[in-house]
């Protein structure tokens, strides 16, 4: 889910402690608004206000994922994982490109 229509309307945090209420196991949070669509950056501290709202399911952050050959590539040109100490995700999707390659390495 984003976090929220605008900067005005922040409603993940609320949301994901709900769905944890109801059982879900764990979130994905785009760190954008509605309003942003994919401009701009992505707002981590609503992703950590997320985090915050949730007592034991994970979750994943989403937006400005590093992709093969770009920012958080390593030398041959593969993702590098971040890790739940940075910003209190659990961790984050894999990029499609980094899907296909998955399965088509089995």
């Amino acid at each position: 889910m984003r976090l929220g229509w605008d900067d005005d309307q922040i409603t993940a945090p609320h949301f994901a402690r709900e769905f944890e209420r109801v059982g879900v196991a764990a979130v994905t949070i785009h760190g954008r608004t509605r309003e942003q669509g994919f401009a701009g950056g992505v707002n981590h501290d609503g992703i950590r206000r997320v985090v915050e709202a949730v007592e034991r399911i994970p979750v994943f952050g989403n937006g400005d994922v590093p992709v093969r050959g770009g920012r958080g590539a390593d030398d041959r040109g593969h993702r590098l994982p971040r890790h739940r100490d940075r910003k209190g995700r659990a961790g984050e999707p894999l990029d499609l490109p980094a899907v296909h390659e998955l399965g088509a390495n089995r």
